[in-house]
């Protein structure tokens, strides 16, 4: 089962980790992306970025650089910036401290800033899509959690009320994070979403689904409590593992919180608060 489990550890952070642009000797690939929109020209790399030309806009689909504080352009080659794909900035490099994203941006998606060791977002003012709240950025009505700077020294983040999910690896290598409030909206934690973190404790009070790894090599975490409404956990042996802190997980017998303590890395009590 161990073996299984690092298997399957093994093909979801390389999903994570989305394949970047086609590349080649020059400085441009003219090659069409499979899967890519039918408004799609083009890939071009130069020494900060590989990004994809569409049809009226340009997309950021990789950092290459090592700039600690990183301006994203809002315009490139006479075309506006509107869009940071997905693993734009995973695990980018950790001299990275501040990423400064313009107005133009109207779409960030999940995990663009997955593993960042960024200290600092800075977003436009004028920026009608995002806003950053206490170093995350959020959707402009403050319901949607896009990222979060993993590397800054904040122990708390309270993620805002209206907030229904914790996305994919979101809050990944976060080790200054200790202490995380989650609202009763939060539904759903993706896979990985904190793994590598730093947090101590964690009480759900309202999640109905717990993603693969969700809380994989959390080092620091001693307890942990799950909620009676938690309808669905990928591989419970997976959410936990590597956690060798952890000493106490609480849950209701029903939503199979027992598997919990199943894994790898892992020595704690498993605490049953009933059916």
């Amino acid at each position: 089962m161990k073996k299984l489990l690092k298997g399957f550890a093994a093909i979801l952070i390389s999903a994570l980790v989305c394949i970047a642009p086609l590349s080649s000797c020059g400085d441009e690939v003219d090659v069409l992306k499979s899967g890519a929109s039918s408004d799609y020209l083009k890939t071009v790399k130069n020494d900060l970025y590989d990004y994809d030309v569409f049809d009226g806009y340009i997309a950021i689909a990789k950092y290459n650089g090592a700039e600690k504080e990183v301006r994203i352009p809002s315009e490139i080659d006479g075309k506006p910036v509107k869009s940071i794909s997905a693993n734009s900035f995973y695990n980018c490099d950790k001299a990275v401290k501040t990423v400064v994203i313009p107005a133009s941006i109207e779409t960030i998606e999940d995990n663009s800033f997955t593993g960042n060791k960024i200290e600092r977002f800075e977003i436009d003012e004028e920026n009608r899509s995002y806003i950053e709240k206490d170093g995350a950025i959020l959707d402009k009505a403050e319901t949607k959690l896009v990222a979060y700077a993993c590397g800054s020294d904040r122990e708390e983040f309270s993620i805002p009320d209206a907030v229904e999910r914790i996305p994919s690896g979101v809050f990944s290598g976060a080790r200054g994070l200790k202490r995380l409030e989650i609202p009763k909206s939060v539904k759903e934690i993706d896979t990985f979403a904190l793994m590598n973190s730093g947090l101590t404790e964690l009480r759900l009070t309202a999640v109905e689904k717990l993603g693969m790894g969700a809380l994989w090599n959390c080092l620091d975490l001693v307890e942990l409590e799950l909620p009676r409404c938690l309808k669905e956990i990928s591989i419970p042996a997976s959410i936990c593992q590597n956690c060798s802190s952890l000493r106490t997980v609480k849950g209701y017998d029903s939503t199979e919180a027992a598997g919990l303590i199943n894994a790898e890395g892992v020595n704690a009590e498993y605490i049953s608060l009933g059916q």
